[in-house]
């Protein structure tokens, strides 16, 4: 009954599966395995900035029987700063931000946000438990706190049977190349989006000997995956590639 038993807060940095927990949560209660389901259940980004309207548009009725997901709230728009000057600190626009997302979900049956671990201040409170100061008056917000782990070794070893195979001759050697990648880089290879971007490294043929060769490599591939876009503006595409990488 507490108000924490409500309000989710899942925390992650930057490339740990944040929108794909989403994704794999809404899938899973949709599941034909899960007929029995009492709620609705609605997945919203933050990265659009109507946001906010489209919550306030659900009936008081049918928020009551939803189950919303929102996702990425540190890409929500509002939490940058005006072209013109609104007299807000970055963490009195975040508070906020917040108790006007909190107005808005009230009514709902649970909230479950998702958001990366720096925006949220106060890391060691309560284990639990994370006590926002609310904007303008007395008082918290009180939002349970998670957190998505990295990948364990043999998370990573599964992930990389699953993408050569276990028996697949033929790609013993990519297997293997991938394989030293992870070794030299262990603390970079247990984000999920970084070790999905894998074969960037393994085709290039390149032995890596630091984290900094393997993010340039990354980078470099990146840039010219966003260029590509403009493949019938040979001119333009230059200009794009050398203004996106500086």
């Amino acid at each position: 009954k507490k108000e924490s038993d409500k309000f989710y807060l899942i925390l992650a940095d930057s490339g740990m599966g944040k929108t794909t927990f989403m994704i794999n949560f809404y899938l899973q209660y949709h599941s034909f395995f899960n007929f029995r389901c009492k709620y609705k259940m609605k997945l919203f980004p933050f990265g659009d900035k109507d946001i906010i309207k489209w919550i306030n548009e659900i009936p008081s009725e049918e928020a009551r029987k939803t189950i919303l997901l929102l996702d990425a709230f540190d890409e929500c728009k509002a939490l940058l700063p005006p072209k013109d000057p609104d007299g807000l600190t970055d963490d009195e626009r975040f508070r906020k931000l917040l108790d006007e997302l909190i107005e808005s979900v009230k009514d709902f049956r649970e909230v479950v946000i998702t958001s990366r671990t720096q925006y949220f201040p106060g890391q060691d409170d309560k284990p639990y438990e994370l006590k926002i100061p609310r904007y303008g008056r007395e008082g918290f917000h009180t939002l349970a706190k998670l957190y998505l782990s990295p990948f364990e070794e043999k998370e990573i070893k599964s992930y990389l049977n699953k993408k050569y195979g276990v028996l697949k001759l033929w790609n013993r050697k990519k297997k293997r190349t991938a394989a030293a990648v992870v070794q030299s880089s262990p603390k970079l290879m247990v984000r999920p989006m970084l070790l999905s971007y894998i074969d960037y490294l393994v085709d290039n043929e390149r032995e890596f000997k630091n984290t900094y060769q393997i993010y340039q490599t990354l980078i470099n591939k990146w840039v010219g995956r966003e260029a590509e876009k403009r493949k019938y503006q040979s001119e333009e595409r230059e200009n794009f590639k050398r203004d996106l990488f500086a």
